[in-house]
């Protein structure tokens, strides 16, 4: 039996979000999203870095809390070991090439 660990969960995820991304941006017009409370971590995050005002390591961690976040809800970000778990789905992603590409795809797409 394949053992899935939370790296693989994490990019699952990272993958579902690109893909959504992409079928947002091809069928919305140029129009964005208030950033009102029923925003969610992500688009938040794309409203709070559209002028690249992030380093691109902290653009990273804030990515993966957004993804989290929005996934398991916001108590998740209020656990104990929330930051713990971030920087873990990190480095995972750091060491797997294909993940780190998928990391830097996300990057540039929520950037534009």
């Amino acid at each position: 039996m394949t053992r899935i660990t939370n790296a693989d969960q994490i990019l699952a995820l990272l993958r579902t979000q690109l893909e959504r991304a992409e079928k947002k941006r091809a069928t919305s017009s140029k129009t964005t999203p208030s950033e009102g409370a029923d925003a969610g971590p992500v688009e938040r995050l794309r409203s709070a870095t559209a002028a690249n005002a992030l380093p691109p390591d902290q653009f990273d961690r804030a990515l993966i809390a957004a993804l989290l976040t929005d996934q398991l809800g916001p108590a998740i970000a209020n656990a104990p070991g929330f930051a713990n778990l971030v920087e873990e789905v990190l480095t995972a992603i750091a060491a797997d090439s294909g993940a780190k590409q998928l990391l830097l795809d996300a990057r540039a797409q929520l950037r534009e």
